[in-house]
């Protein structure tokens, strides 16, 4: 069942970060399930999620989706990350789950810093 969040790209980002946080993450695949087998990022049986995976749940959990605001939290990340491309980048050998988490908390203080 969709949720009335995020509306904003900081919440978006928020929650995103949260589910990473509390679900856990992955590489390679968008998401995986309790058996780590690849799942989409918005099957009920995911359970972990890469960088863009997580804003992608976030975004098509939402009833008040809009696809500026995920546009804006991918432009976000990959400022902060400094990589044209969010999978690329989560799916660096050796990228630890503490990279992304720290990755989502400057996407989030910029997009404070822009009032988005």
């Amino acid at each position: 069942m969709k949720q009335a969040t995020p509306v904003t790209v900081i919440e978006l980002l928020k929650n995103a970060r949260k589910l990473l946080a509390k679900s856990g993450w992955t590489q390679n695949v968008s998401a995986r399930d309790s058996e780590n087998c690849a799942v989409s990022c918005i099957n009920d049986r995911a359970v972990s999620f890469c960088a863009l995976g997580a804003v992608w749940r976030s975004a098509l959990s939402s009833t008040e989706f809009n696809n500026s605001q995920l546009l804006k939290a991918r432009y976000l990340l990959s400022t902060v990350t400094e990589s044209s491309d969010i999978t690329v980048w989560n799916d660096v050998e050796g990228r630890r789950k503490k990279e992304v988490l720290a990755a989502y908390d400057k996407a989030i203080k910029l997009a404070e810093k822009e009032g988005l």
